[in-house]
């Protein structure tokens, strides 16, 4: 459980680190992949500079329209998600897919203003005054831990995770997918047990 807050970058390791996750990971499960590795550590610690390279979360694409839309909820239409989605089912008339949102051709204004006020909307007012509900939930958003401790949004579960920060929630559970290998060194090389350190090292991230 984490302060969505405090997690200020948003990055992840390559995209062939990640995709040898999910790839071995699918067949034989994430806890027995290491075993068709001599160096398998690199599947749940991938070394390089992905952490320090992480981005500010505020920059990305998606945040910065979510954040518009709140700002703009009592009129969404004035939001920067309408317009650029206006955009695009204009554009797409004439060339390309147009609007489409997780493979879904948004093809009229009605679909659009359903998707925006009766989903995207719907996300972000759960979230503020329910909090982050476990049991209609689907899946959890994933972070990764970098050299320094620090907390870095991961790919997946963008969306309510960009959401709960947005509105202020102030605790939601996360899934950890990626740790930095010296973090890891550096929380095993202050005591003698890998696993219990790294639980209580991960613990006092935590909310």
């Amino acid at each position: 459980m984490i302060n969505p807050r405090v997690v200020k970058t948003y990055g992840y390791p390559s995209f062939g680190q990640r995709m040898m996750v999910r790839f071995v990971g699918f067949f034989v499960g994430k806890k027995r992949s290491a075993a068709f590795f001599p160096d398998g550590d690199h599947l749940f610690f991938p070394p390089g500079d992905w952490d320090v390279n992480a981005i500010p979360l505020e920059k990305i694409a998606r945040y910065k329209k979510m954040e518009n839309l709140w700002r703009h909820r009592d009129n969404f239409r004035q939001s920067l998600s309408y317009k650029i989605a206006v955009a695009k089912m204009f554009v797409g008339r004439f060339f390309g897919k147009g609007m489409v949102y997780k493979k879904t051709p948004i093809k009229t204004f009605a679909e659009l203003e359903d998707l925006l006020k009766h989903h995207l909307l719907n996300i972000l007012y759960s979230l503020k005054n329910e909090g982050y509900r476990m049991d209609i939930e689907q899946d959890m958003p994933e972070v990764s831990i970098g050299r320094e401790g620090q907390i870095i949004k991961s790919k997946r579960g963008r969306h309510r995770f960009i959401a709960a920060k947005i509105v202020g929630l102030e605790k939601m559970p996360v899934v950890v997918s990626h740790i930095h290998p010296l973090w890891f060194e550096k929380v095993v090389n202050e005591s003698g047990s890998e696993t219990r350190e790294l639980g209580a090292a991960l613990r006092k991230l935590a909310v």
